[in-house]
């Protein structure tokens, strides 16, 4: 299944290496076990590929938390470590940003949820509650499919879209959850481009990029458990997170209002 995009939000990875640059020169490579007398969390910046992935795959036994800092990734790397979480049962912590895949797959499988401010050796100029953010899943990219395509579909396995439903399902949020997203994401366009034999690619735009619910809502909508608030319980806050990650022009919904990225400072 192949995705083209007429607005990327791919930028934000290049922006979010910045927040995480700190983290990452203190999580040496092979740094897996943890150390003696001190809380058993482990740090996972990045998006959710192959490094973070295997990063989470080679932990050795001993470890309890585990933190991230993701502005999303892949469906299969993201569902890989979140049947890792769930099989070894890691608590999660989320530092400045949970994104996409991150807050659709890492979240649910979480044995138990705190979401916190950043740490002082995190070095970020303007703490802030993290991000929790969401826009389009595989869930919805198939009810889309399905809504527009004419023909072709039968060369679509939408395997993505059962995976993330069946994890949803079996970690007792709320797997419709995508339905409410679609809501706050406003105008699509969707454009099916076909090609022989193969599942037809999608061309898609939404009128805004990301939905960042409050706790009320990701409790109340998403049926998720945690402890902590996130950025968008504070109005103000998060249009300062927001304008340090994004350039002018973007648009995104706070809770239940619409904001529009502007220069930073």
């Amino acid at each position: 299944m192949v995705i083209k995009y007429r607005k990327s939000v791919f930028f934000i990875v290049a922006v979010f290496s910045i927040l995480s640059c700190s983290v990452e020169k203190k999580q040496k490579a092979g740094e897996n076990s943890p150390a003696e007398g001190k809380i058993n969390s482990y740090y996972l910046a990045g998006p959710l590929r192959e490094r973070v992935k295997n990063s989470v795959l080679s932990l050795e036994d001993g470890y309890k938390e585990l933190i991230f800092i993701s502005p999303g990734g892949l469906p299969s790397d993201a569902l890989e470590i979140a049947n890792e979480i769930i099989d070894k049962k890691y608590k999660i912590i989320i530092s400045q940003l949970c994104l996409s895949a991150c807050a659709e797959y890492i979240l649910p499988a979480a044995k138990s949820i705190e979401f916190r401010y950043p740490a002082p050796k995190e070095n970020v100029p303007t703490p802030h509650a993290p991000l929790i953010g969401f826009h389009w899943n595989a869930m919805m990219i198939e009810h889309l499919m399905r809504e527009n395509a004419e023909y072709g579909l039968e060369h679509c396995t939408f395997s993505d879209s059962k995976n993330l439903n069946a994890l949803q399902l079996n970690a007792g949020v709320n797997n419709e959850f995508w339905k409410e997203v679609l809501v706050k994401l406003g105008r699509s366009d969707f454009t099916v481009d076909y090609r022989a034999n193969e599942c037809p690619w999608k061309i898609m735009e939404f009128e805004n990029d990301f939905w960042f619910p409050t706790s009320k809502q990701l409790r109340k909508m998403y049926k998720l458990k945690f402890k902590g608030s996130v950025c968008a319980d504070d109005y103000e806050s998060c249009t300062q997170a927001i304008d340090s990650l994004w350039p002018k022009g973007h648009r995104f919904v706070i809770g239940d209002r619409v904001y529009v990225s502007q220069d930073k400072g």
